[in-house]
């Protein structure tokens, strides 16, 4: 499932599916997760992993 309250714990689980589904086609059932994960990781990093 995926929210958008994530723990560290999902956004580390995030960053780790994330690499896996690099080389989906963005039409893709797969492409459309990545897509998903991708702007939930930048969320998080943008309240949480500041510079």
């Amino acid at each position: 499932m995926i929210s958008a309250a994530m723990t560290e714990s999902e956004y580390l689980a995030a960053l780790a599916e994330i690499e896996t589904l690099m080389l989906a086609t963005l039409d893709s059932e797969d492409g459309q997760r990545l897509d998903a994960l991708v702007c939930l990781v930048q969320t998080y990093e943008s309240k949480y992993c500041r510079l």
